[in-house]
């Protein structure tokens, strides 16, 4: 399902697309969507008035889809090309090399923490080993005393 979110510093609408991983915005009446692979903007038209009356509530779920697609036509704060440097296919890829980088870190975290934990019950386990042969140790040596 698409999400459409408002970008008050920008004055756009943001459409993010869970389906086919992307960034686009809603502008004029299209959707147009910045991640194609040979760099061009993919543009749709917005037809979501069946949609709006089924799930948005009938006519207010019809006013509403106008009132959004009249606001399409405002004029962004920010130029084509920024909003391509910010939301664009580039950017997104960055975001996730960020992303993955961060999981990777926690992962690495976690394995680290395991190992950790695996060294200290081994620690535990040679010192108790240890502690036994010690007291055998000296029971042999009070015995030998005697």
């Amino acid at each position: 399902m698409v999400t459409l979110v408002d970008i008050d510093e920008d004055n756009i609408t943001l459409v993010l697309d869970p389906t086919n991983p992307g960034l686009g915005i809603y502008k004029n009446g299209n959707i147009i969507m910045f991640n194609s692979n040979d760099g061009q903007d993919i543009e749709y038209k917005a037809k979501e008035y069946i949609t709006a009356t089924m799930f948005k509530g009938g006519l207010n779920g019809i006013n509403s889809t106008i009132e959004e697609y009249a606001q399409s036509f405002a004029k962004p704060k920010i130029t084509m090309k920024e909003l391509k440097e910010k939301y664009g296919l580039e950017a997104q890829n960055k975001a996730l090399k960020e992303v993955r980088k961060k999981c990777e870190n926690k992962t690495n975290m976690i394995n680290n923490s395991k190992n950790l934990d695996r060294l200290v019950q081994e620690t535990k386990e040679k010192l108790s080993e240890n502690s036994y042969e010690s007291q055998n140790i000296m029971e042999n040596r009070e015995e030998e005393e005697r």
